[in-house]
Protein backbone atom coordinates (compact mmCIF):
# COMPACT_ATOMS: atom_id res chain seq x y z
CA UNK A 1 0.00 0.00 0.00
CA UNK A 2 1.29 3.42 -0.91
CA UNK A 3 0.78 6.66 0.99
CA UNK A 4 -1.83 7.82 -1.54
CA UNK A 5 -3.80 4.59 -1.13
CA UNK A 6 -3.69 5.02 2.64
CA UNK A 7 -4.95 8.61 2.36
CA UNK A 8 -7.76 7.51 0.05
CA UNK A 9 -8.90 4.67 2.34
CA UNK A 10 -8.65 6.79 5.48
CA UNK A 11 -10.59 9.66 3.93
CA UNK A 12 -13.35 7.24 2.88
CA UNK A 13 -13.64 5.54 6.26
CA UNK A 14 -13.27 8.68 8.42
CA UNK A 15 -15.34 10.88 6.11
CA UNK A 16 -12.64 13.55 5.94
CA UNK A 17 -11.16 15.23 2.91
CA UNK A 18 -7.89 13.91 1.51
CA UNK A 19 -5.89 17.00 2.48
CA UNK A 20 -6.82 16.63 6.17
CA UNK A 21 -6.07 12.90 6.11
CA UNK A 22 -2.70 13.52 4.53
CA UNK A 23 -1.88 16.08 7.23
CA UNK A 24 -2.86 13.64 9.98
CA UNK A 25 -0.76 10.84 8.50
CA UNK A 26 2.24 13.15 8.15
CA UNK A 27 1.88 14.36 11.75
CA UNK A 28 1.56 10.82 13.14
CA UNK A 29 4.61 9.50 11.30
CA UNK A 30 6.64 12.60 12.20
CA UNK A 31 5.91 12.08 15.91
CA UNK A 32 6.81 8.38 15.70
CA UNK A 33 10.06 9.28 13.93
CA UNK A 34 10.90 11.91 16.57
CA UNK A 35 10.39 9.38 19.37
CA UNK A 36 12.63 6.84 17.62
CA UNK A 37 15.31 9.44 16.86
CA UNK A 38 15.55 10.17 20.59
CA UNK A 39 16.19 6.49 21.21
CA UNK A 40 12.68 5.82 22.45
CA UNK A 41 10.18 3.14 21.62
CA UNK A 42 6.80 3.32 19.89
CA UNK A 43 4.19 0.66 20.65
CA UNK A 44 0.85 0.30 18.91
CA UNK A 45 -1.37 -2.21 20.70
CA UNK A 46 -2.57 -4.92 18.36
CA UNK A 47 0.08 -4.08 15.76
CA UNK A 48 3.57 -4.13 17.24
CA UNK A 49 6.43 -2.02 18.49
CA UNK A 50 9.28 -0.10 16.91
CA UNK A 51 12.50 0.59 18.76
CA UNK A 52 16.04 1.61 17.97
CA UNK A 53 19.13 -0.38 18.87
CA UNK A 54 22.82 0.38 18.49
CA UNK A 55 24.99 -2.17 16.72
CA UNK A 56 28.50 -2.48 18.07
CA UNK A 57 31.67 -1.60 16.22
CA UNK A 58 33.13 -4.60 14.41
CA UNK A 59 35.89 -5.62 12.07
CA UNK A 60 34.83 -6.49 8.52
CA UNK A 61 36.73 -7.58 5.44
CA UNK A 62 36.38 -6.16 1.96
CA UNK A 63 35.72 -9.24 -0.21
CA UNK A 64 37.53 -7.77 -3.22
CA UNK A 65 40.68 -6.41 -1.64
CA UNK A 66 40.73 -8.70 1.44
CA UNK A 67 41.57 -5.61 3.49
CA UNK A 68 40.19 -5.46 7.02
CA UNK A 69 38.47 -2.32 8.21
CA UNK A 70 36.39 -1.15 11.14
CA UNK A 71 32.64 -0.93 10.69
CA UNK A 72 31.42 1.90 12.96
CA UNK A 73 28.50 1.48 15.37
CA UNK A 74 25.13 2.38 13.86
CA UNK A 75 21.62 2.92 15.07
CA UNK A 76 19.12 0.47 13.65
CA UNK A 77 15.38 0.16 13.90
CA UNK A 78 13.68 -3.05 14.99
CA UNK A 79 10.03 -3.98 14.56
CA UNK A 80 8.44 -6.64 16.71
CA UNK A 81 4.89 -7.61 15.69
CA UNK A 82 2.35 -8.17 18.44
CA UNK A 83 0.83 -11.58 19.03
CA UNK A 84 -2.53 -10.31 17.76
CA UNK A 85 -0.92 -9.12 14.52
CA UNK A 86 0.99 -12.38 14.04
CA UNK A 87 -2.22 -14.35 14.58
CA UNK A 88 -4.06 -12.20 12.00
CA UNK A 89 -1.29 -12.78 9.46
CA UNK A 90 -1.40 -16.53 9.97
CA UNK A 91 -5.19 -16.97 9.86
CA UNK A 92 -6.46 -19.32 7.24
Amino acid sequence: MTRQELVKKLSASAELNKKDCSSVITAVFDEIAKALEKGGKYTQTGFGSFETTVSSERTVRNPFTKQQMLYPPKRRMKFKPSKVFKDRLNEK
